[in-house]
């Protein structure tokens, strides 16, 4: 297998699976023998947050954020909800047992006990893989780190209530991360670069329209 030489990889996305995150990191990392430095644009939320803790770096820039570790869980409908959104109704539900019994026990009937089960095991292994893909590069693994690294997978698993909270480059130093801080002067490439792909993919999606369009009429 050929191993390439130092990376720099950016990376634009809201979120995802954290399953296909983790495999996308590990397969990066071993891929690829030097530096990894992931540079983040605008969004890496939720799912890659976590891809990118699989680096030596997260660059990032005044228009950069990440979110919290907020795994999404498939719904019957096949709709996702998040993580975070069923922690907010059970701490809702302790809050009512002591002021609305009644209140309290009709909103607990609304919830699917199985969503309670995945939940629980889904932000488990999001926390597992976070903590995995931090010693991967950005930290050794030795005694001496393995308390840094728990208090980021706690901070991102556990310090924010909100799926859409903004981390950004302040926040994201202050958990311990490795970040590379770029000033404005510095970032003016990079999002110059950001937004003509961005263009790029607005153009491309109005061009399958116009052909389905096309599609439609002939048929």
């Amino acid at each position: 297998m050929k191993i390439f030489q130092s990376k720099t990889i950016i990376i634009d996305s809201g979120g995802g699976d954290a399953d296909a995150a983790y495999h996308i990191a590990k397969i990066i990392h071993k891929n690829f023998k030097g530096q990894i430095t992931y540079i983040v644009p605008r969004f890496a939320k939720s799912a890659a947050t976590l891809l990118v803790c699989g680096g030596n770096c997260i660059m990032m820039g005044p228009t950069s954020e990440l979110g919290p570790l907020d795994p999404q869980i498939q719904q019957e409908s096949g709709e996702y909800i998040s993580a975070k959104s069923v922690q907010s109704t059970l701490e809702l539900i302790k809050r009512y047992i002591k002021e609305d019994l009644e209140l309290a026990t009709v909103i607990a009937s609304r919830i699917n006990p199985l969503v309670l089960g995945q939940y629980e095991s889904t932000l488990k292994i999001a926390k597992e893989y976070q903590k995995e893909l931090l010693f991967l590069r950005m930290f050794e693994k030795n005694p001496k780190n393995n308390k840094i690294v728990s208090n980021i997978v706690k901070k991102f698993a556990e310090g924010y209530t909100h799926h859409g909270r903004v981390i950004d480059y302040e926040e994201a130093s202050g958990s311990l991360l490795r970040i590379d801080f770029c000033d404005s002067d510095d970032w003016a490439p990079i999002w110059k670069l950001y937004m003509s792909h961005t263009q790029i993919i607005y153009l491309m999606k109005v061009m399958r329209i116009l052909e389905r369009a096309r599609e439609l009429q002939i048929d």
